[in-house]
């Protein structure tokens, strides 16, 4: 039924057979009223017409707008039959527009809330339900399952053994006599370390390496191992020493000298069981005091065999092992060497290959190697050839370890065809015996000196991102230098410069320091080196010792590069940052490509810059990298893997 302007419907007599209507406030629908009665009952009467009641009213603006087109308006009853008038059941017209004209002409109108309640508890569709619900966490618990067994039977490497306290941070050498006088007697002392531990915290440190503070200490030897020297301190204050350094997570580890010239008398020939026993038993006396490790000065164990030293060191390092034990986290440690010992017999002291695990020794933590010292006393003596060459070939020294004795062993019973395949295990980065470096300590010319005071912060940088221990001597982080007013093996040991202060900072008291302070102290210091605007040798040494941390640089690959003036290294270990040193050795400015290095890209980004480089530039091409006269850089970058596969395992296998 379609109402049209020309038949309004509900208006008018003529429309008697019609249903009443009355329209609605939006002008939309209309609702009739009807009444089923017999042909012969009187008609009801019509309600009054709102015209004819009441205060005649102004049309609403949807009743005064004119009915739309017989094309644009449907008409749609809802809610009851479309049958005859005379059912008596409610009915609505509904006025529809164009859009709700197209709508009302779907075959397949919405369910009413009352239908879809039918099915929502239709037996068949609850079972459905119930059948779809449970069979999604079936396949998700599968699906679960099979990634964890996929996950534990998977091939995989194992991973590295996590490294100790000694392999990652910067081991701290301190001459405790020239280190901080904290009573005024112009001699350092346990208390001044003591009172040094929040800067020892700020640079970075690991742990620190104490000059011998035994009773007798200025004779060279050493008269009571149980005792601290009165001049350096008491037993108290190595106690709290101790648990100070603890407390802020900085291990402790004491020079130990064996044997001195007082102990080759006739008797103690006699009765070197004796002596061993009573040398063991110094060492768990400052074991049970907390001590984490000791640096064995083996110069002093001349008058024995290299047979007879090895097995002396053997019972010591059993004597370390033993507190290990008892504190795994915690490892104590054993260094060895001495100054004028050949680097050749450095492989002994770590003890069989076969007994070298995880890079480390049987006997020696930590075999001490000195030819970065040795090998450079002046300026005049560093070139690329020469820094890359001592490294190289102290690396080719190191033993393999067990598990790389094991591999190469199966690798050279490959076919060529098969080697093609897989990596030469001598090529992996952790196959040797781990190794360690310093350029400086409290035998010979201080770094500062024998480098240059250009060349400091670069040669810190190749030193500490190569894979090994670091040591660093008092004063060397902030560029001090060899006295030219002290003699001797004193030149290198004067006051640390801590400020502008008088003596440096070194010491209040009314008694001058034991040793004159450097007259450069006013700008060489800790104080002003600090300053925050300042760029100095202090802070670049502080930003690499928190690189340190990066798994490239425990674990990672190293790859060599030289061109002309330019000495170049990368450490790499998939999944982490790449990273580039680069140091240019000559007086003129250098411009190498490093691009065609195994793994590098065409760019990286700027982790460190010396202090003496001013530049701000963060992103820097690496095929036309330019490095200024005397100068080092490090330079991180994404590795790039597209190599061929040897490259690849070498670089990566753990």
């Amino acid at each position: 039924m379609t109402a049209t302007p020309e038949t309004p419907v509900g208006i008018g007599e003529e429309n008697k057979n019609s249903d009443s209507t009355e329209s609605k406030e939006n002008g939309s629908t209309i609702n009739l009223e009807k009444s089923e009665s017999p042909k012969n009952t009187p008609k009801k009467e019509m309600p009054p017409n709102e015209a004819d009641v009441g205060t005649p009213t102004a049309p609403t603006s949807s009743e005064a707008a004119p009915l739309a087109s017989s094309e644009d308006l449907k008409v749609k009853f809802t809610g009851g039959a479309r049958g005859s008038l005379s059912d008596e059941k409610e009915v609505k017209l509904e006025i529809l527009s164009g859009e709700e004209k197209k709508a009302a002409q779907n075959e397949y109108p919405a369910l009413t809330k009352a239908e879809l309640m039918e099915f929502a508890k239709d037996p068949f569709w609850i079972g459905l339900r119930w059948g779809l619900f449970l069979l999604f966490w079936l396949i998700w618990v599968a699906m679960l399952v099979t990634s964890i067994v996929i996950i534990i039977l998977a091939p995989k490497c194992p991973p590295p053994a996590p490294k100790g306290w000694w392999q990652k941070a910067p081991i701290y050498e301190v001459y405790v006599k020239s280190f901080k006088d904290s009573n005024g007697d112009g001699v350092g002392d346990i208390n001044g370390v003591t009172s040094k531990i929040d800067y020892l915290t700020s640079l970075g440190v690991g742990s620190v390496w104490m000059s011998r503070v035994y009773k007798s200490y200025e004779s060279g030897d050493v008269d009571d191992h149980r005792e601290i020297d009165q001049k350096l301190g008491s037993m108290d204050d190595f106690k709290e020493l101790v648990a100070k350094l603890h407390e802020n997570s900085l291990k402790l580890i004491m020079d130990f000298i064996p044997i001195h010239n007082d102990d080759l008398s006739q008797t103690t020939l006699q009765a070197p069981e004796d002596l061993k026993e009573f040398l063991k038993g110094s060492m768990k006396f400052w074991l049970d005091l907390g001590v984490d490790g000791f640096r064995i000065d083996s110069s002093h164990t001349k008058m024995l065999s290299d047979t007879e030293s090895l097995d002396l060191l053997k019972e010591f390092r059993a004597v370390l092992d033993e507190y290990t034990e008892k504190d795994t986290y915690n490892p104590r440690v054993m260094l060895t060497g001495a100054f004028d010992a050949s680097t050749s017999d450095l492989a002994t002291h770590y003890g069989e290959s076969d007994e070298i695990v995880d890079q480390i020794g049987s006997i020696s933590h930590m075999p001490l190697f000195f030819d970065m010292i040795k090998k450079f006393d002046g300026p005049a003596s560093v070139t690329v050839e020469k820094v890359k060459s001592t490294i190289e070939e102290y690396q080719k020294l190191l033993p393999f370890e067990n598990k790389t004795l094991h591999a190469i062993e199966e690798y050279d019973n490959l076919s060529e065809e098969e080697k093609m395949k897989k990596s030469d295990p001598r090529t992996w980065p952790l196959a040797r015996a781990w190794p360690n470096y310093n350029i400086g300590n409290h035998d010979s010319s201080r770094a500062a000196t024998r480098f240059g005071t250009k060349l400091l912060d670069a040669m810190n940088m190749v030193i500490m991102m190569l894979q090994g221990s670091t040591i660093t001597y008092y004063g060397d982080e902030i560029g001090m230098v060899d006295s030219t007013t002290a003699s001797g093996k004193n030149v290198y040991r004067t006051p640390m410069q801590w400020d502008e202060t008088s003596n440096a900072g070194f010491t209040d008291g009314p008694k001058d320091p034991w040793l004159p302070v450097n007259p450069d102290y006013a700008t060489v210091n800790v104080a002003e080196e600090s300053k925050e605007l300042s760029a100095s040798h202090l802070k670049v040494y502080q930003e690499l010792t928190k690189l340190r941390y990066s798994d490239s640089i425990l674990y990672g690959d190293t790859r060599f590069f030289s061109n002309g003036s330019v000495f170049a290294y990368t450490r790499v270990k998939k999944g982490n940052p790449g990273y580039l040193v680069a140091v240019n050795f000559g007086k003129e400015e250098a411009t190498p490509d490093v691009s065609g290095m195994e793994l590098v890209p065409k760019t990286g980004t700027v982790q460190i810059r010396d202090s003496a480089n001013n530049g701000t530039e963060r992103s820097l091409p690496l095929d036309a990298l330019t490095l200024k006269p005397e100068s080092g850089i490090i330079i991180a970058f994404v590795p790039n893997f597209d190599k061929p596969k040897d490259i690849v395992d070498a670089e990566t296998k753990e």
